[in-house]
């Protein structure tokens, strides 16, 4: 193929080799967010072994994709200050880790959401027209291929997931809306991957399966469910359009083999990730120690939600997402609650609504059900941290 064009929508993290895409120039979260790119480990096995923004300590399966293809190198992130024409011609990345099907699973996370990945997309068109032409541009866009990854972080980390019974239809009714969107810019070509069996994360076999540390199946069967129904929109989307080659793609059979015979694939390590607190937990902003023998591990980190552990790490990431969205007001109590009757009352109660949401699906469900029931963002935040605050200060202390 000589032409690829890449969106690549994915936080949760599975193998060293199929990860999340995204780039320390393309969304502030990278860099300074709660989900972090740039900490000490990442890009080792990188060129020149520096943080680049990927979450992974090397290439991620965008940038191994174009060079397996002969295209190039790397896939540059579209957003790159430095990109040149050639690479807006042999193909981008609009990737945005932490980004799902569902908006409301990242609204507090400075991400790219899809249906703004898809405007940028947009963008990205005219520019193409620009360089070759109208007639060339569709060309390209037609014979481009289309990598779409995500789901996964809806599932594991919005609390709807385990609230609604019909979550997983939801989620598949955003895919449905959003891959016609594509079709009717131009791609013809779309891969779209299922989720993978979130279960066997090291995170949840070290903290719900058990002394054997088995997979959560409870977790796998919401992954497999939703696969089930995607494979099955997809078809349908396939006879709605059927001059595209629209495909799903089984993810969760193959990490389900790596994991369960790793060295079948030239791993030995399955259980835990190389870039973790003993292998176990992922501190979010920091990786401590990074093991030596990296190539060992099926897994590189580690994501979950706050669970009470790392209370400092998850308080910043916090803060600094509230702070992009200038809503820091409304948990250190300089947005004071208007009078009912003022005109702001609204305004403010929703903005207060969406804080408390926003904050609610980054805790384990066990912790944001003790507290859902706050009446205000700021009290909510104030009984976090005078639950959590003091604890985990001492405990690092004693460190």
């Amino acid at each position: 193929m000589k032409f690829f064009s890449c969106i690549f929508v994915l936080l949760s993290l599975f193998v060293s080799i199929v990860i999340a895409v995204t780039d320390q120039k393309l969304i502030q979260a990278a860099t300074t967010g709660f989900a972090r790119g740039n900490i000490l480990h990442h890009g080792k096995n990188f060129e020149g072994g520096k943080p680049n923004g990927r979450f992974c300590d090397g290439k991620v399966p965008s940038d191994l994709f174009v060079e397996e293809l002969g295209i190039k190198e790397l896939l540059p992130p579209y957003l790159d200050p430095t990109l040149q024409a050639k690479d807006l011609i042999t193909g981008v990345c609009f990737a945005s880790a932490a980004s799902g099907y569902d908006p409301q699973t990242n609204a507090f996370l400075p991400v790219l959401s899809i249906p703004k990945q898809l405007e940028l997309f947009e963008e990205y068109i005219e520019k193409l027209k620009a360089i070759v032409g109208q007639v060339r541009a569709l060309e390209i866009l037609s014979n481009s291929l289309f990598i779409v990854i995500t789901g996964q972080v809806d599932i594991q980390f919005n609390p709807a997931s385990s609230l609604n019974p019909s979550y997983n239809q939801l989620l598949v009714n955003f895919a449905s809306t959003f891959l016609p969107g594509l079709y009717k810019l131009g791609a013809r070509k779309i891969g779209v991957f299922g989720v993978g069996p979130i279960g066997c994360l090291p995170f949840y076999r070290n903290t719900q399966g058990g002394i054997q540390r088995k997979c959560v199946d409870s977790l796998n069967h919401k992954a497999y469910s939703f696969n089930n129904k995607l494979s099955t929109e997809i078809n349908s989307l396939i006879n709605t359009f059927p001059d595209a080659k629209m495909v799903y793609i089984d993810f969760y059979n193959f990490i389900l083999d790596l994991i369960n015979n790793p060295t079948k694939y030239g791993y030995k390590i399955a259980q835990n990730g190389c870039c973790a607190l003993a292998g176990k937990l992922d501190l979010l902003d920091y990786c401590p120690t990074a093991c030596s023998n990296d190539y060992d591990y099926i897994f590189w980190d580690v994501s979950k939600q706050f669970d009470g552990t790392c209370f400092g790490s998850w308080r910043r990431g916090i803060i600094i997402a509230l702070s992009a969205k200038k809503k820091t007001g409304f948990i250190n109590g300089s947005y004071v609650r208007p009078p009912v009757e003022s005109l702001l009352f609204d305004q403010w109660e929703q903005c207060n609504h969406m804080v408390i949401s926003w904050i609610l699906n980054s805790l384990d469900p066990d912790i944001s059900q003790s507290i859902i029931y706050s009446k205000t963002a700021k009290r909510l935040w104030d009984e976090l941290n005078q639950r959590y605050g003091q604890s985990n200060g001492a405990r690092m202390y004693e460190v």
